[in-house]
């Protein structure tokens, strides 16, 4: 599986508040697409609008595992958000990683 990034601003381009019903209806359809998410954490960026004029975002890192024919999928949620979210763009990444789930060791002694 390979790595996405997402970043989803907290607050709208006129610097509303993103309600929580709807950064929590993002994550349900993260969570329909994918097979589930991580919330790396929350921070400040900037980004540089079309008109040429710096915008500041407060954002919630999102990390998304997905098999990589399912990298498409996830752009266009990106653009869903984007929509969503009345934003110019969303930023979107795919790190060149391998993500696995590793399941715990099976009990066949007791280091504890």
């Amino acid at each position: 599986m390979k790595r996405c990034v997402v970043l989803i601003p907290v607050n709208y381009n006129d610097g509303a508040p993103v309600p929580k019903t709807v950064i929590t209806r993002i994550r349900a359809k993260i969570d329909e697409v994918a097979d589930g998410h991580y919330v790396a954490g929350v921070g400040p960026g900037t980004y540089r609008m079309a008109s040429g004029q710096m915008h500041s975002d407060i954002c919630l890192q999102v990390w998304i595992a997905v098999d990589p024919e399912r990298i498409g999928a996830i752009k266009q949620l990106a653009a869903w958000i984007g929509r969503v979210l009345r934003q110019e763009s969303v930023y979107f990444e795919v790190l060149d990683s391998d993500v696995e789930f590793i399941p715990p060791e099976t009990e066949t002694g007791r280091d504890e």
